[in-house]
């Protein structure tokens, strides 16, 4: 490049980009104001934005080139073919932006998307995206995304290069899949969004539902129901299936997820009048062997000892008297 200004085909764009935020070491999208200086067509001042990958605590001003090519306009071949090449002869250089006419006029929107050309998808807040640059591609059809018109959540967003299909994050619960046709709440609180996904029920003022925040994906139906807990959970008929309440005489009714159990009548209340009984007599009986049991073993043989070591004291016993018997005879036969 000689000179200030270098002269590229048709014309030559001279643009700088004063910025208005300093960059923060991370991928930051700018506010800036572009000047135009040749061609006359376009010639003045704009509002436009850069993304910045930056240097820490650094601002400034950046000068750049927008070019615009002698041959191959359109870009349908490699420009080495045409001998024009964008490369800077020189280090230093000032970075350059080659404006592609894809059928449009050279006018003040082709030159702001050759600018906004180099933001990254998704970025917040988007700009670069005006009714100058272009159109939303998520009004149509939503973009060939997945949506939830119910709860008015879409995983389409809209962005410079065109329509993206990202799982959104809403109310601080993010959504996870594809992206296209599938996208469910994930994480604490996906309950409170959609249901997470899962069945939901009310009746009779009741609500049963198959998600939980217990847990960060998944359906389960709760106790008293079966089913795959994402398109229905059916109630389980404890009465019919003999599952509770079969005591004899008893009333079993099922009930929304539950069931309730009774007895009545008199046939009912005699048998369980019989068998209370019977429960006490059977406990007598125990308690009066057991009471033998001790008597004979333990405490008779006790009193037993204890009767003779008292009567020892005051009286000879059979086996005593005959020793003493004994004794006066050999005394006898001595004399």
């Amino acid at each position: 490049m000689r000179g200030p200004v270098r002269w590229a085909a048709v014309g030559v764009v001279v643009v700088v980009m004063a910025m208005v935020e300093a960059a923060a070491g991370r991928f930051v999208v700018e506010k800036n104001s572009l000047r135009v200086t040749s061609p006359e067509g376009i010639k003045g001042k704009y509002e436009c934005a850069i993304g910045n990958f930056g240097v820490p605590q650094y601002g400034g001003t950046l000068h750049g080139w927008v070019e615009y090519p002698k041959s191959n306009q359109k870009a349908c071949k490699s420009f080495e073919d045409f001998d024009i090449s964008f490369k800077s002869t020189r280090s230093g250089g000032r970075p350059k932006f080659v404006l592609i006419d894809r059928g449009r006029k050279l006018d003040k929107s082709a030159v702001l998307k050759a600018v906004c050309a180099g933001f990254e998808e998704t970025t917040e807040p988007a700009i670069c995206l005006s009714e100058d640059v272009q159109t939303n591609e998520c009004l149509e059809n939503n973009g060939g995304c997945w949506q939830d018109r119910d709860n008015n959540v879409t995983a389409c967003k809209d962005t410079f290069r065109g329509r993206v299909c990202e799982c959104p994050v809403v109310k601080g619960v993010k959504f996870v899949g594809d992206g296209y046709t599938n996208c469910e709440a994930s994480g604490i609180g996906r309950c409170e969004i959609k249901n997470g996904g899962c069945w939901k029920e009310t009746r009779n003022g009741k609500t049963i539902s198959a998600c939980s925040n217990e847990v960060s994906e998944g359906c389960k139906c709760p106790p008293g129901f079966k089913g795959d807990g994402i398109k229905s959970c059916e109630d389980i008929d404890e009465c019919k299936e003999k599952l509770y309440c079969q005591c004899k005489g008893c009333s079993c009714e099922n009930t929304w997820g539950s069931y309730e159990c009774s007895c009545g009548g008199k046939e009912a209340t005699s048998a369980v009048g019989w068998s209370f009984l019977w429960v006490i007599f059977f406990g007598l009986v125990l308690a009066g062997v057991g009471a033998y049991a001790v008597y004979k073993y333990r405490l008779r043989s006790y009193m037993d000892s204890e009767i003779r070591a008292i009567m020892a004291q005051y009286m000879p016993l059979d086996n005593q008297e005959a020793a003493n018997q004994h004794h006066v005879a050999h005394a006898g036969d001595d004399i």
